[in-house]
């Protein structure tokens, strides 16, 4: 995962090495896309957190009312087929 402050150290050590302007600009762009990235990545990891529940919670009620059996048992053997 990357934190700010490391895209931060990154740029300051780039920076002192006089880029130059074209270069810089890039750099801030990757920087920015980086970001973007990461904020993507925390919204869908907190959907999945979301979602696994939700979803047990259908399961659940459909086994409960529906009398249907939708997780495997411990110690079920495959069926033939």
């Amino acid at each position: 995962m990357l934190f700010p402050d490391r895209i931060n150290r990154f740029l300051t050590i780039f920076n002192k090495k006089n880029l130059s302007k074209k270069s810089r600009q890039t750099v801030q762009h990757l920087q920015s896309d980086l970001e973007k990235k990461v904020e993507v990545q925390e919204k869908q990891l907190e959907w999945e957190k979301l979602k696994s529940p939700a979803l047990d919670t259908k399961i659940n009620v459909a086994e409960r009312d529906l009398n249907i059996d939708i997780r495997k048992k411990p110690g079920t053997k495959q069926s033939a087929k």
